[in-house]
């Protein structure tokens, strides 16, 4: 007698697939997948045949193996799609949540964990999920979008250093400066003087 596991289904189907198995010479041990209920039965119409003397039995089994086989791992392939398909929607969860954060909060919160806590995350996996939905780290979105804020303020002339300071959060225009300089390669005066219009 030949062994064969199986898993999932239950009720009705479950029983016409073991009794199809059953008569072919498998053993069932647990439950069948509702999706392979059609090659099983397909392989329990051709159990004459298989159980006959026909010159081309052993090719028959063969092929009937190889068909079941293939239903098997193309059940197993739309379920890990499914499953990862489950995943990625909620990693792009996770990013627009993210995104929609760092618009609230990026001038008060410069930090990673922030937005992680508020995400109830760690940071770590937090920097993982925005590297993977769009190809940047977490650290260089948030820089992103108080660089952008920045430029949109020096390129109001009505405003002088400290007050681009005080609405970003930087503590003093030396840390800005340092800040912006850091990230573009230019000073607050060069970029401000590069986009007088």
């Amino acid at each position: 007698m030949n062994l064969l596991i199986v898993s999932g289904l239950s009720g009705a189907g479950k029983s016409v697939a073991m009794n199809a198995l059953e008569d072919i010479g498998f053993f069932c041990i647990d439950n069948i997948p509702a999706a392979l209920l059609p090659s099983i039965t397909a392989f329990s119409k051709a159990g004459d045949k298989v159980m006959s003397t026909d010159a081309y039995r052993r090719e028959l089994i063969i092929h009937l193996l190889r068909y079941l086989y293939l239903e098997l791992f193309n059940a197993y392939e739309k379920e890990s799609m499914l499953v990862n398909t489950r995943k990625d929607t909620r990693k792009e969860e996770l990013a627009n949540k993210f995104f929609s954060l760092i618009m609230k909060h990026f001038k008060e919160n410069k930090d990673v964990a922030f937005y992680a806590d508020k995400l109830c995350i760690t940071s770590k996996y937090l920097t993982m999920v925005i590297k993977e939905t769009s190809g940047k780290s977490a650290k260089d979105w948030i820089v992103e979008y108080i660089i952008l804020e920045i430029k949109a303020l020096l390129k109001n002339t009505s405003l002088n250093i400290q007050e681009i300071a005080i609405r970003t959060n930087f503590a003093n225009q030396s840390s800005l400066g340092r800040f912006f300089r850091k990230h573009t390669g230019m000073s607050l005066s060069q970029y401000r003087m590069s986009h007088l219009d």
